[in-house]
């Protein structure tokens, strides 16, 4: 695969550690006092004791002689001046040797200590802390005392060494690299600081020479020889690794010490022996020859040698002669004896030697000529530092450890796997409240341990302030100490690389800018910066392994860290949706190559992402062409957005500030507090450690409620090949391996597959990955399943339902929002016919999910019997019917009812309401339309005393009316009211269809009796569609007898199958499945008295018995089924219990397996013996064997009806059918649902015994406004009359229901006590209708999209007692199916007969194109669930009404100007122009004319560079762009941008616009090239046309700021004479560029008069400011002379 260069990728570096050393804080006592100050110099240091009082330190209670002193993790010896009294007077001192900072703790940074390349240069700071204490006598270390004034006995050294060092720190050199620019972040070859002027050969030898002073040279004829030391190394690989690149050459004066060849980065180290006689003077010369003579087939002829040092030396005899300050080296003498030297200095010194027994404090002795200094004995060359009272270093700032003295403790009370928070004290307060929240939050806790990196500076780095060691060490510390190890590290705080780099790049580094020092709030490690390094390879013997993974908030305010922390917690705190599978991705690329392996890399990914666990959802952005910069499908991205995303990949070339497939700054989209992690597979997008905080990384993450919660991307090169691998095991960790754990365990997994390869390519992209975020952030990952399906999943074929299909399609789409799973499930759906609360038997179909999201489809037939017009609730079921997974939710979002309407020609009865009591006489009949808004049609009322409408009484009436309340009068059928008491009417109606198959009536019954209001059935035909059990409604003979005769109970068990266990009666599906994914035994159970089965309890119905599925557990019905666990024994006894002491004799049992028999279970528990007594003897004596499908019947106390059915493996079917004979002695009859009632007054009834032992039993049930229905009370006489008001209240119970047991026990032919009526009285429920034709307004249909609706529709109440505030609500369903409430408001009440009028108004710019909007009168409350006040009917409160938006698909128009000017494409333009930008939509309602609609809004420009950057309406706190709004109809906006162009060049401005419909203003990017010239100049002025015989008009172009002051165009014959002069004002409006003169000269002179056909001469004249204006050629040059023209007319 071939590798690109990606110019902004992800940067991490990794830290392979050898052996663990100390920590750095073993030197501290926590329990004592410390006070610090700094040391940059070497030199002798004192301190004295004012300085000390005023820092605060306890000069009166401390004894000077325990007084210690600390530097780089040691003592240092210390001379306390006067300390023998044990009291610190005022005059007393301490007085030490003090060093700089150098690189002596830089070492484990590099790959290799020798690649060190210059030990006496720190690469973070020249500035070391040094700490003073106290501590118990004995163990203050001291400088000896020593020296002796019997100096001639000894014989003074003849000459010491003084060392000339030259250091080159000016340039930062990142070492060894590929040819692609790879290196890995630990420091390695040819690393760090060297001279910034290289050395660089590429055609010749190049030479550089240096000059090294040699002050107080020694030269007599002992002197010994000069060493000379240098290190260098080569810059750079031109060969590759094919062939030796570099010859180098060292010479001092005509020697050379040394000529190599070599290849590549190298780091080059000598010391040369240099002959005393060959150094003399003030100083010596040395140089360095990079010699260009090599060859090579890779190397060009002209091919790099580049090279620089790092320092160099010369150590050289000097005389003991010095000033204030002294640092030199003594020869060693053999045989142990003194020293003595003869010095001379400015004033009398201090004297302190490095001795091999430790350092000594000598006192010179003044003698005539000098000093002179006896030494302790050294066979060893030894240090010496000499200092006068002038030349001492004084100390003049002390201050308090921390303030208080005390180093804080960072090992007490480590806790336990904590997320590790390092930050700064200037956010400090803020990083506590987000460590206050990571340890209590109730998402995603961990416990948290908090350091200030100030503090860890001084514990873990000695002192050196921004050595990012302190961090690293602070980190193995917790990692080796914690009771158990951290689990992330989190550094909250700016970084700033610590080395600048140069070019026309330049960064600032730390190390040597005070501002970029200010800046780095907490540093990075190693280069290219990584913070991944401070976590890498703690143990010190796993190098790929990352020990903790880290992150890091870039944050250089409080402010940034809360905001953060704000984005945080609402990431976190979102609950588990559908959006969290959303995965962007985008590819970028300049080429087809480039496309392609970018796109097989988010292939790859995208496999991972929708695969496994995480079943994301995965949307791809491409950039097809080779434009630097394309925005891509903005609409979609900003929709994708605003629902909300979990991650977005990025494949591209990039610069730090974004990738070359753009989306908008972070601000400009609608987060919802939806965060995304960012994965940036590029180059440098993720260098958050640049002074300049403008990285992609950081304009998202930094960013307040907008951007992302976490970005992963590369602070160096980015290589194609390596970021796919890297992002490919990130993607397989969060999605498999590691799936629901934290971003930092996915890192962990990505780098250890880099690091593990050990090549610098495979290191660079492991150790540079750097992730901007908290570590410890999960993405959207659940534990558990969570399965979803929402109303809008909902979808039916076709979209509107009416009785005219035999059936329909219901599309339902669902899906799992939480982790992935590859187990079976139920999906069913429930059909429950409102207006009649009748449940259809459901539909199952079995699925298995492997995506995110699915789809089923179930055909349903329009009508059940005459049933299923109007309202129907269809219930969608996830995994309830059985709950097989364990899941998030394991209810709520399972299920979701959507209500449909089925609309119908049909005329249906709705008042007087079916089975009334009515006071009035003579009532009006009133039915509604199914659809109100039905054209006029024919209608049929018939009315009469039998449901056969055919006796002389019988009344009919036809009428044409529109869709709403249809109503009739009748007249003459009334008159038996007179006559006789308690009439029953029937009537009906029907759309008249003669001539179309007949008709479809649609029957109803009242009954009249003066003074009552009430439900009743009072009439034998009122009876015949009730419910009947084992009792006959026989019509011809106008009585209900008993009817047992045969009937059948059959099961069907599959072993281990959760869908195939199902039991059915008389062939109708009763039960089936179990309860959960747990293997049962399920006991049914029928009543001989009436077949009926017992059900489970649920909403106070029902039996419990302990068993598993009660009050809705398994599903939230009452269930035929009793289900128990085998492995909880508590269940299997109650089941025990159920059977042997529950169930009477005589009843039908039956048992049998779900999923599986677990004979242990039964056995170790009751239930075997209680199936055993009943008859299950197969069973208890083994013959059924263990785990197969078993099913058990008997009719319990009879054991010849026992059957026992069992199969032979576990995943047998077996089926069972019990057939049984029922006696004719009992049965049962149920009554629909009462009307709805405002108050219930009485119950009355009344049964004929037929037989003297005939029994009655009438039993009361209620209907509670949720619809569940339980037994209230019971009566046992044959008729009565029950005062209801005690005992009840409609708002309990607003429906009642009546139940009859009739039974005779000893009659030989039995009869049924005859029920003559049973009746309900109160007060009913209003009833109201929408009804067009009492008021109805249209403006909806064809609107155009932002337009406003308006509907009006009339409401009636119809029924007997008036409404309260009628509440109407509307809903819009656009084309997506998602529904949209438009409208909710509380009317007035509504009288009996009264009529409101509502009016709906909306907005239409959601809804464009076509939609559906449903109006609804006394909707259900949302609150409560229930319709706002009870009501008779619904069906007739409800209208749909469809309508179409004409959607906005038109372009606007797109203009750019300059200058008021439209250009040509590359015309030169003003350095200062105005370019208008205009769009002019044709939309007169969706008006950009609101100071946001700067969104629409995009400009770039691209400069002579080619560098593009985004022009923001304001920057900086700056206008930049004016937005000027539109005004009127004809929608013109228009953005000004005034640029000052500063470089010269060709430009090109891109402007890209949308309308509030997101029509863009075009295919392509409105775009214009142009140039610009700063200078100001004219070209040749030419005139158009030329030869011209009626005018010419003149062009020339002009370049620079501003047009000229003075200009005029002098017109003369070839003899020299001016007839015409134009002046500036006549040649009309100029600008800069290409002018076209509105002036056209029309062969006439001064005067007007007509010039002679011929030749003219002309001239132009132009000054800016009294300055002649600079002649530009502009290819016409040949055509003038001397600057006159030629011009010809022609007559």
């Amino acid at each position: 695969m071939k590798k690109f260069l990606l110019v902004a990728a992800v940067l991490a570096a990794g830290l392979q550690t050898a052996a663990q050393g100390p920590y750095g804080n073993e030197w501290i006592h926590y329990d004592r006092e410390y006070w610090f100050f700094k040391v940059w110099q070497e030199g002798i240091f004192r301190i004295d004791s004012a300085t000390l009082s005023a820092a605060g330190f306890p000069l009166q209670s401390v004894d000077p002689r325990n007084i210690q002193l600390y530097a780089r993790g040691r003592q240092v010896p210390i001379h306390v001046e006067g300390d023998a009294d044990g009291v610190f007077n005022s005059g007393d001192f301490i007085e030490f040797v003090g060093a700089k900072n150098d690189a002596w703790l830089d070492s484990t940074l590099w790959d290799d200590p020798a690649h060190i390349n210059n030990p006496y240069y720190s690469l973070y700071n020249d500035t070391i802390r040094y700490y003073l204490t106290w501590g118990p006598q004995g163990e203050a270390r001291r400088a000896t005392v020593s020296g002796s004034s019997n100096w001639a006995a000894y014989t003074p050294l003849p000459y010491c060494f003084g060392t000339t060092m030259l250091s080159y720190t000016s340039g930062y050199q990142t070492g060894k690299r590929t040819p692609l620019g790879a290196s890995i972040s630990q420091m390695n070859e040819a690393e760090g600081y060297f001279n910034y002027v290289a050395l660089i050969a590429t055609g010749n030898d190049a030479t550089n020479t240096y000059n090294l002073a040699v002050p107080g040279l020694y030269t007599g004829a002992d002197a010994p020889p000069s060493t000379w030391s240098l290190a260098l190394a080569s810059l750079n690989n031109p060969g590759g690794y094919g062939c030796a690149d570099h010859h180098l050459r060292m010479k001092h004066g005509s020697t050379v010490y040394a000529d190599t060849i070599f290849n590549g980065y190298a780091l080059l180290k000598y010391a040369f022996e240099l002959p005393p006689g060959s150094v003399s003077g003030a100083s010596t010369t040395v140089s360095i020859t990079a010699v260009h003579d090599l060859t090579c087939d890779l190397l060009a002829p002209d091919y790099w040698d580049a090279s620089a040092p790092a320092w160099q030396s010369i150590r050289y005899p000097s005389i003991f002669a010095f000033n204030h300050q002294a640092n030199m080296e003594v020869p060693g003498q053999p045989g142990g004896d003194s020293l003595m030297m003869a010095l001379t200095m400015s004033t009398f010194p201090v004297i302190y030697a490095q001795a091999p027994d430790g350092m000594h404090r000598i006192q010179p002795v003044q003698v005539p000529g000098g000093l002179r200094a006896v030494l302790p004995p050294s066979a060893q060359d030894m240090r010496i530092w000499a200092a006068t009272i002038v030349g001492a270093i004084p100390v003049t700032s002390v201050a308090a450890v921390n303030g208080n003295g005390f180093f804080t403790d960072f090992g007490a009370n480590l806790p336990d796997s904590a997320e590790v928070i390092v930050t700064h004290p200037k956010v400090m307060a803020a990083a506590a409240q987000y460590a206050n929240y990571r340890q209590t939050n109730p998402y995603n806790r961990h416990n948290t341990v908090v350091a200030d990196v100030e503090q860890l500076y001084d514990q873990f780095a000695a002192g050196v302030r921004q050595h990012p060691l302190a961090i690293r060490n602070y980190l193995r510390y917790v990692y080796d100490h914690a009771p158990s190890r951290p689990r992330y590290l989190f550094l909250v705080g700016k970084s700033v690389q610590p080395h600048a780099t140069g070019g026309l790049s330049y960064q600032k580094g730390y190390r040597n800018d005070p501002l970029a020092s200010a800046a780095c709030l907490v540093p990075s490690i190693g280069w290219p910066c990584s913070d991944m390094m401070f976590g890498l390879n703690l143990a010190g013997d796993q190098p790929a392994y990352l020990s903790v993974p880290v992150g890091r908030l870039a944050a250089s305010t409080p402010e940034q860290v809360l905001h953060y922390l704000q984005k945080v917690e609402s990431q976190e705190s979102q609950p588990p949706a559908a959006w969290m599978k959303n995965i962007l991705h985008f590819r970028g690329g300049f080429n087809q190559q480039q496309w392609n392996q970018f796109d097989a890399a988010l292939q790859s990914f995208q496999v991972l992402a929708e695969d496994s666990f995480f079943y994301g959802k995965v949307t791809k952005f491409s950039k097809n062409s080779a434009d630097v910069i394309q925005q891509i499908t903005a609409d979609s991205v900003a929709d994708m957005i605003g629902q909300g995303v979990t991650m977005m990949t990025f494949f591209a070339h990039a610069y730090g500030g974004g990738f070359d497939i753009t989306i908008d700054v972070p601000s400009n989209y609608d987060w919802h507090g939806k965060y995304p992690m960012i994965l940036g597979n590029s180059c440098y997008t993720g260098n958050i450690h640049l002074y300049d905080p403008s990285s992609a990384s950081e304009l998202f993450v930094l960013q307040e409620n907008a951007g992302a919660s976490a970005f992963l991307s590369s602070t160096d090169v980015g290589l194609s090949n390596r970021l796919a691998e890297y992002s490919r095991e990130f993607y397989k960790s969060f999605s498999q391996v590691n799936y629901g754990k934290a971003i930092g365990d996915h890192m962990r997994f990505a780098a250890f597959h880099q690091l593990s390869q050990n090549t610098i390519e495979a290191l660079n992209s492991g150790e540079t990955m750097t992730l901007h975020g908290d570590p410890a952030l999960v993405m959207n990952s659940p534990q558990w399943p969570d399965l979803e399906v929402k109303a809008e999943d909902i979808t039916l074929i076709p979209e509107q339902v009416t009785a005219d299909l035999d059936s329909f399609q219901v599309k339902v789409a669902f899906r799992n929002i939480g982790k992935g799973t590859g187990q079976p499930f139920t999906v069913v759906l429930q059909r429950t016919l409102v207006a009649e609360g009748v449940m259809v038997p459901a539909q199952v179909q079995e699925v298995t999910l492997n995506s995110f999201q699915d789809t089923v489809v179930f055909t349903l037939p329009v009508k059940v019997g005459s049933a299923g017009l109007g309202m129907n609730d269809l219930n969608v079921r996830l995994d309830l019917d059985p709950d097989l997974i364990a899941e998030l939710d394991d209810t709520g979002n399972n299920q979701v009812t959507k209500r449909i309407t089925i609309t119908a020609g049909d005329l249906l009865p709705v008042e007087p309401y079916d089975f009334a009591i009515v006071s009035q006489p003579a009532p009006m009949l009133r039915a509604s339309t199914g659809d109100p808004f039905a054209p006029p049609r024919a209608y049929i009322f018939q009315i009469d005393t039998t449901d056969l409408f055919n006796s002389p009484l019988m009344e009919q009436h036809t009428l044409v009316a529109p869709g709403g309340v249809v109503e009739w009068q009748p007249g003459p059928v009334y008159a038996i009211n007179s006559v006789r008491d308690s009439v029953v009417f029937f009537w009906r109606c029907t759309l008249d269809s003669a001539g179309q198959g007949g008709y479809n009536w649609h029957e109803s019954s009242f009954q009249h009796i003066a003074g009552k209001t009430g439900w009743g059935q009072s009439h034998f035909f009122q009876f015949k569609n009730d419910g009947f059990n084992l009792l006959n409604y026989d019509r011809p003979e106008r009585q209900f007898e008993f009817f047992g005769g045969d009937h059948q109970i059959t099961c069907e068990v599959r072993g281990e199958s959760f869908v195939q266990c199902y039991w059915l009666k008389d062939l109708g599906m009763e039960e089936s499945g179990g309860c959960g994914p747990y293997a049962s035994m399920n006991v049914s159970v029928v009543d001989p008295f009436d077949f009926s089965t017992w059900v489970t309890q649920y909403n106070g119905v029902g039996y419990d018995f302990g068993q598993v599925n009660r009050n809705g557990s398994c599903r939230a019905r009452s269930e035929k089924n009793f289900v128990f666990w085998y492995h909880q024994q508590q269940r299997m006894d109650t089941m025990a219990y159920m059977l042997s002491n529950v169930i009477p004799d005589g009843y039908y049992v039956l048992v049998h397996t779900y999923l599986r028999l677990q004979r242990t279970a039964l056995e170790n528990s009751n239930a075997m013996a209680a199936l055993a007594a009943l008859g299950a003897t197969n069973l208890a004596n083994g013959t059924v064997p263990d785990t197969v499908p078993y099913i058990f019947f008997c009719k319990k106390g009879d054991p010849s009806s026992v059957q026992e059915v069992w199969g032979n493996t576990r995943d047998a079917l077996v089926q069972m059918t019990a057939y049984m004979h029922l006696n004719s002695r009992s049965g049962t009859m149920q009554a629909p649902r009462s009307n709805a009632a405002t108050a219930w007054q009485g119950l009355s009834w009344q049964a004929k015994p037929v037989l003297g032992n005939d029994s009655t039993k009438v039993q009361l049930a209620g209907i509670t406004p949720q619809g569940a229905e339980a037994p209230l009370m019971e009566f046992t006489d044959h008729s009565g009359d029950v005062d209801l008001q005690p005992l009840l209240t409609a708002q309990q119970y607003p429906q009642l229901r009546l139940k009859g047991y009739f039974w005779n026990d000893t009659a030989e032919t039995p009869l049924p006590a005859q029920l003559k009526r049973w009746q309900l009285l109160g007060v009913p429920a209003p009833e109201c209708a929408i009804d067009p034709p009492s008021g109805l307004h249209v403006m909806v249909d064809s609107l155009f999209q932002g337009q406003d609706a308006e509907v009006m529709v009339a409401v009636r109440n119809i029924g007997q007692v008036p409404m309260d505030s009628l509440l109407m609500t509307a809903w819009v369903t656009g084309s997506n199916n998602q529904a949209h409430r438009v409208h909710y408001k509380y009317n007035a009440p509504l009288p009996v007969g009264a009529v409101l009028r509502d009016t709906i108004r909306f907005n239409t710019q959601q809804f464009p194109g076509p939609n559906a909007m449903l109006i609804e009168a006394n909707p259900v409350d949302t609150l409560t669930g229930l319709y706002d006040q009870p009501e008779q009917h619904h069906f007739n409160n409800i209208a749909q009404l469809r309508f179409l938006t004409q959607q906005d698909l038109e372009n606007p128009i797109l203009d750019i100007t300059f200058d008021g000017i439209h250009i040509l494409d590359g015309d030169i333009v003003s350095a200062q122009p105005e370019i208008q930008v205009t769009l002019q939509d044709e939309n007169q309602t969706l008006l950009l004319n609101e100071p946001g609609d700067t969104l629409y809004f995009k400009v770039f420009l691209t400069d002579p560079s080619g560098t593009i950057k985004r022009i923001y309406f304001h920057e900086g706190g700056q206008e930049v762009l004016q937005f000027v709004p539109a005004t009127g109809p004809d929608n013109l906006s228009k953005v000004f941008y005034r640029p000052n162009l500063m470089q010269d060049g060709k430009y090109r401005i891109m402007v890209r616009a949308t309308d509030k419909s997101r029509n863009n203003s075009g295919d392509r990017d409105n775009s214009v090239n142009f140039e610009v010239i700063n200078r100001p100049t004219i070209t040749e002025v030419l005139n158009y046309p030329n030869p011209f015989t009626t005018s010419t008009r003149f062009v020339f172009t002009l370049t620079g700021r501003e047009v000229p002051t003075v200009m005029r165009i002098q017109i003369m014959t070839v003899t020299g004479r001016v007839v015409r002069e134009v002046s500036m004002a006549e040649l009309g409006p100029l600008h800069v560029g290409r002018n076209i003169t509105d002036f056209a000269w029309d062969g006439t002179d001064q005067f007007g008069d007509r010039l002679a056909r011929g030749v003219y001469l002309y001239r132009v004249l132009a000054q800016l400011h009294g300055q002649d204006i600079e002649y530009r050629d502009g290819g016409a040059g040949s055509f003038f002379t001397k600057g006159f023209g030629k011009m010809y007319l022609l007559r």
